[in-house]
């Protein structure tokens, strides 16, 4: 199921993985955001859960909806590599991209803090093959290597073609499976056995 959730360019295409967890999700469309002097680049194809909030707080910020959510993609590519800037940068950004996107002050503040205090263990439980995995999706670059920049910009356009493609095929076997799931198949197949 393709959702889509508010970006700098609208709406931003995501795949909701509701096999595992349906609150995770996969980034469809290359994502790039300048935040002090970096670019950070997410690739097709990254899973994350934007907002890990917990249910009853969903009043207050429900997962993957609202203006905060550009600064939550960010934060979680950040954490998914142990960024070299630390847990702390990645923190402050998180709330300075979410200020810039239209989040109130309050809300924004409110959030900061509690990723300052409970997100610690997001930031320590990877073990390096996890590190390593996301290390493949998840790029921060200074804005002055444009060099590095293009070719990300290339691999992430090429990634984004073949997910493009792989649920195309996903969605048309569902379609399928549903149809056959309907009873499709079995009027298919009387109509092979009248012949």
């Amino acid at each position: 199921m393709t959702v889509y959730v508010h970006s700098d360019h609208g709406q931003y295409p995501v795949k909701r993985l509701l096999s595992n967890n349906p609150r995770k999700f996969r980034i469809l469309r290359l994502f790039l955001i300048r935040v002090n002097g970096y670019i950070t680049i997410v690739m097709p194809g990254f899973v994350l859960d934007f907002f890990s909030v917990p249910r009853p707080a969903w009043w207050f910020q429900p997962p993957a909806t609202g203006p905060g959510v550009v600064g939550a993609l960010d934060h979680d590519g950040k954490y998914a590599i142990n960024w070299h800037k630390g847990r702390k940068q990645a923190d402050v950004d998180f709330r300075s991209v979410m200020r810039r996107y239209g989040e109130t002050r309050f809300r924004a503040n409110v959030m900061y803090r509690v990723v300052r205090t409970a997100s610690w263990r997001a930031w320590q439980r990877k073990t390096d093959d996890q590190i390593e995995h996301n290390s493949h999706f998840v790029f921060v670059v200074p804005e002055s290597e444009a060099g590095i920049l293009k070719l990300l910009i290339r691999r992430g356009k090429l990634m984004e073609g073949v997910l493009e493609a792989e649920y195309k095929y996903d969605d048309a076997m569902e379609r399928n499976l549903k149809s056959i799931s309907m009873g499709d198949i079995d009027n298919h197949l009387k109509g092979q056995d009248d012949g």
